[in-house]
């Protein structure tokens, strides 16, 4: 027979807290003459009471705004309190209910919002501190953007601003390749209104030769006009 301390018939009993109710399983032993289930509900019994001691603050209570607990602590401390803890504070902020959090259009919704609202990411100095902002419709609302913009046609498209110095809005936004992305960047060498990728596929000239005429000062009519100059190849051996 197994060895241990002699058994005193002592056992769990089920206790219901005198606040809230909450029922939990415990010794006898632990129990006093009144039982609460949390430090919360033992402050809650005593709200509104005068402290024994002498110069006690007074304890006040109020129940949360959002999971209906008790809030409990000095008056002034309770008055201008409104949730219980800080998860209470932030539940359902970034909680969707579209059912699309893992889908690419709410990345980049997210991504929108972050680089031109928060100073503390790294790409905010080219986007909010350039003064680019989010229509406060699509800021307020995931829903309200993907039904101005819709979904994604492709995996290799992504949204793209037709004005760069413009806002992320309805009328300035579209879904965009990779190749007219790059032909819409900011940065961009023009060339009659078109940047260097399109006249050199409307022209049949390289890229580093219309780069190379527009370094040298070229007018833009002398830079599609004159044809490329064909060297003659050294003779074979």
């Amino acid at each position: 027979m197994a060895r241990g301390k002699p058994f005193t018939g002592r056992s769990k009993q089920q206790y219901a807290c005198e606040t809230c109710g909450t029922t939990k399983w415990q010794y006898p032993s632990q129990v006093s003459s009144r039982f609460f289930c949390s430090r919360p509900c033992y402050w809650a019994s005593l709200a509104g009471r005068t402290p024994h001691n002498k110069g006690a603050k007074k304890i006040a209570s109020k129940p949360c705004a959002r999971c209906a607990r008790v809030i409990t602590g000095s008056p002034s401390s309770v008055r201008d309190r409104i949730y219980c803890s800080a998860a209470c504070n932030t539940r359902g902020q970034f909680t969707p209910t579209h059912g699309k959090k893992n889908t690419p259009e709410y990345r980049i919704w997210r991504g929108i919002k972050t680089r031109c609202g928060n100073k503390r990411n790294k790409l905010w100095p080219l986007y909010g501190g350039r003064g680019i902002k989010m229509s406060p419709r699509w800021r307020e609302s995931f829903e309200t953007f993907l039904s101005d913009v819709g979904e994604r046609p492709t995996p290799g498209h992504s949204l793209d601003r037709i004005d760069n110095n413009g806002d992320y809005e309805r009328e300035n936004c579209r879904w965009a390749t990779a190749v007219e992305q790059a032909n819409n960047r900011r940065n961009n060498i023009l060339v009659n209104g078109e940047t260097i990728r399109a006249v050199a596929d409307r022209t049949g000239l390289s890229i580093s030769t219309i780069k190379h005429r527009v370094r040298r000062g070229w007018s833009d009519d002398r830079i599609v006009s004159q044809p490329k100059r064909n060297y003659p190849k050294g003779d074979e051996c």
